[in-house]
């Protein structure tokens, strides 16, 4: 892929040329289809910046870079959490986190709200290209994750291991087709 391509956005390109393939055969009481679509975003990705915090980076959209400057990390409990006494050694071997650490931490937390700017926008492209193809009444959409992550909770300053808040992942459908 050309370096001056979004990932997502070649990929819903891809897409909308499929879905406009294919719809109006769908449309017109014929063979049904099936697409899957999955982005990268907002698991890291490549170039890697000048700058970036190296905590599994995701590139966010260039027309996207900078828009959750002001955004804080979420305040929770587990934060940077003073006593881990309860929890697994391996967690109890972490250092509380230092100011620096922490920086990078939210840096890296902004770069993954900013990189899912764009897959916000090209779910919504593809929807929108099945409604106006006639198909959408007839289909059956699912989003799903897998993006619990951690972001200073428990002192881990990021990737993905098993407690209970990171492997929960949402996953929506959105269908008039099953009951």
């Amino acid at each position: 892929m050309p370096a001056d391509q979004y990932q997502s956005d070649v990929y819903t390109g891809k897409a909308l040329d499929f879905i406009q393939r294919r719809a109006p055969e769908a449309a017109a009481g014929g063979a049904a289809f099936f697409l899957f679509v999955t982005y990268l975003a907002p698991h890291s990705g490549s170039p890697v910046e000048p700058g970036d915090p190296g905590l599994a980076n995701p590139v966010p959209a260039p027309r996207h870079k900078g828009r959750f400057a002001g955004e804080r990390l979420p305040a929770t409990p587990a934060f940077n959490e003073a006593d881990v006494s309860d929890k697994p050694a391996s967690m109890r071997a972490n250092a509380v986190l230092k100011p620096g650490r922490m920086n990078q931490i939210l840096l890296a937390y902004r770069q993954h709200l900013e990189s899912l700017l764009a897959v916000d926008e090209r779910v919504a492209r593809i929807v929108e290209a099945l409604r106006v193809a006639g198909v959408l009444e007839n289909t059956l959409v699912i989003f799903t994750s897998d993006n619990g992550y951690f972001r200073g909770e428990h002192r881990i300053a990021s990737g993905k291991i098993l407690p209970e808040m990171v492997f929960q992942s949402a996953t929506l459908g959105r269908t008039k087709v099953a009951p």
